[in-house]
């Protein structure tokens, strides 16, 4: 409590905008899911509605893909554009 949260370390933004630093004054979500969870997808989409009912209100929903097997870049971008496909049904 009342400490700074430390700044992420993320290789790539997939969809929305950098998040470069917390701004005070808003409320950060942030969830950390892996697509080869099942239950994550579910997550996923609670986390999609969240911030599209919210965004108005200084919420910010911060995904973050965990645990994904090492691959090539270009795999790993694919698998998880594939997975946010269908999570946000």
């Amino acid at each position: 409590m009342n400490s700074l949260a430390p700044a992420l370390k993320v290789r790539e933004w997939v969809s929305g905008e950098p998040l470069s630093s917390f701004q005070p004054g808003k409320l950060y979500i942030l969830g950390f899911c892996g697509t080869s969870c099942e239950p994550s997808e579910g997550a996923m989409r609670d986390l999609i509605e969240l911030q599209e009912t919210y965004k108005d209100s200084g919420v910010e929903v911060v995904a973050v893909a965990a645990h994904e097997r090492a691959a090539p870049a270009d795999e790993d971008r694919s698998k998880i554009d594939a997975w946010l496909a269908r999570s946000r049904r």
